[in-house]
């Protein structure tokens, strides 16, 4: 019989070795939200996919404002993807005023 359970039965999980996604997955069990409905809810009824790309895969990043209300909402701070760090500034190009449509 082949189990995923870790450490001895009845002790439990050490958190710490646990990843961040894992760690976030679990508070949201331990409060009964779903990932897929009441995340996604609070996050302003964004599709269902939504909550696990921005928060689990981190394939797309977590808008500000739905940061702050998963903040409202009580998840701690450190089970949220880390921001995107600021973009750099692209060098402008000159701006022409004039006209290119030869007629």
């Amino acid at each position: 019989m082949l189990t995923t359970q870790k450490g001895l039965p009845g002790l439990g999980v050490d958190e710490k070795k646990l990843p961040r996604e894992k760690l976030l997955l679990r508070w949201f069990k331990d409060r009964g939200w779903d990932l897929t409905t009441d995340v996604a809810r609070i996050m302003g009824g964004v599709h269902r996919t939504f909550p696990g790309k921005c928060l689990v895969a981190c394939t797309d990043p977590l808008p500000k404002e739905m940061r702050r209300r998963l903040l409202a909402a009580g998840v701690p701070e450190r089970l949220l993807p880390p921001p995107p760090p600021p973009k750099e500034d692209a060098p402008r190009r000159a701006q022409s005023r004039g006209n290119y449509c030869a007629i």
